[in-house]
């Protein structure tokens, strides 16, 4: 699993684009965004970068433990149904990740 680091901004994101590419070059499905916080907008297009070069490699790429801001952000944009792993009901105020938020929509 390759774990996405805690940040991804306009200043930071070429160099998580190319490690993350490098990762689904070696095989690389599924992605963690536990610690994914404090982002901005430029992560959305890592993220569908990363799908797009996951395809060019014929990798069924996953996110998980994806958290309630970026999917806001992706729901914000629309494009939450390109990127796999994300929610398309919004998460409870105040989750953290899609588990929490899926966990407390049941309650």
């Amino acid at each position: 699993m390759y774990r996405v680091p805690a940040r991804i901004t306009m200043a930071s994101a070429s160099v998580l684009l190319a490690g993350g590419a490098s990762a689904i070059e070696a095989g690389e499905s599924e992605f963690s965004l536990a610690a994914l916080s404090g982002s901005d907008s430029s992560a959305l297009a890592v993220l569908l970068s990363w799908r797009r070069a996951a395809q060019g490699h014929a990798i069924e790429l996953r996110f998980v433990d994806v958290p309630a801001e970026i999917v806001h952000f992706a729901m914000l944009y629309g494009i939450e149904g390109f990127l796999p792993g994300f929610p398309t009901a919004v998460p409870a105020p105040g989750a953290r990740h899609l588990g929490a938020a899926l966990a407390s929509r049941k309650s």
